[in-house]
């Protein structure tokens, strides 16, 4: 493996949390998280700054380009589109990891908890992933930006 690879893949892992890359799933506890996401590589590592972690209770928590984290309360509708994007990524059948091998490209990390299972993909934002997965990534980046009563 490139430098450059293995590079990609320890960000991902340390964006995953918990999640292993490099095997799609991994065993563990039920989790109360239903989504954790993160932008990250780039050429600060960071990605664009953007996070986004829902919860089973409709709970979202977003962290600001500042830094900060900002919580509201998902409306049912917003909610149930974003758990029928889950499901319908897919994720038992999907790759760890989709790369474009482009420079400084930055990486969405998506990390779902299904059952007791937490599924965990990384995709470089010009690599070519699935339309499923990518429907995904895209209300996810919508529930970031929505004007909701964020605190």
């Amino acid at each position: 493996m490139t430098s450059k690879i293995l590079l990609r893949l320890c960000i991902a892992t340390l964006a995953a949390g918990a999640a292993m890359i490099g095997c799609t799933s991994s065993s563990g506890p039920p989790s109360t998280g239903v989504l954790d996401y993160q932008s990250s590589g780039g050429l600060s590592g960071n990605g664009d700054g953007s996070e986004l972690h829902v919860t089973a209770d409709r709970t979202a928590r977003r962290v600001t380009r500042q830094g900060g984290s900002q919580t509201a309360t998902l409306d049912a509708a917003t909610f149930n589109d974003l758990r029928a994007r889950i499901e319908a990524a897919q994720f038992t059948t999907l790759e760890p990891m989709y790369s474009c091998s482009c420079a400084d490209d930055f990486v969405d990390v998506v990390s779902v908890q299904l059952s007791d299972t937490t599924y965990a993909v990384s995709a470089d934002t010009s690599a070519d992933v699935p339309d499923r997965l990518q429907a995904l990534i895209d209300k996810v980046r919508d529930v970031i930006q929505q004007p909701l009563d964020w605190h």
